[in-house]
């Protein structure tokens, strides 16, 4: 199995918070720009979720995954890998008109962006 598939079969659950380590490694060990990525990335996501939830109430499913994925990237990127699931799941369904249902998963992003930000923020 292949590393994104193992990813794929994962629950929620099983994805780290925040893989500081793996983020640092990704910016060459320099913390002064992991932290400034890391501010950049908390200040934008809201920016992110707010498109999400104006384009579901749209439904504009183009919007809702082009900032899924944006979101879902970004949040790999800086070692979020549960906001990165997340995400991912609202990206993969954002082809369905169940707008109620991107709705909740909307609701699972934000989750992880407030669980992420505890985390960070300690």
């Amino acid at each position: 199995m292949t590393d994104n598939a193992q990813k794929d079969s994962l629950s929620a659950g099983e994805y780290q918070v925040y893989d500081r380590e793996a983020f640092l490694g990704r910016v060459g060990k320099n913390e002064a720009l992991a932290q400034k990525i890391l501010l950049k990335f908390i200040d934008d996501v809201p920016k992110r979720m707010e498109s999400i939830r104006g384009a579901i109430e749209t439904q504009n499913r183009d919007e809702i995954r082009l900032q899924a994925h944006t979101i879902k990237g970004s949040s790999r990127n800086v070692g979020a890998d549960k906001l990165g699931h997340y995400a991912e799941r609202l990206e993969k369904s954002s082809d369905s008109a169940d707008f109620a249902l991107l709705g909740e998963l909307l609701v699972d992003v934000q989750t992880g962006f407030e669980e992420l930000k505890g985390v960070v923020q300690k």
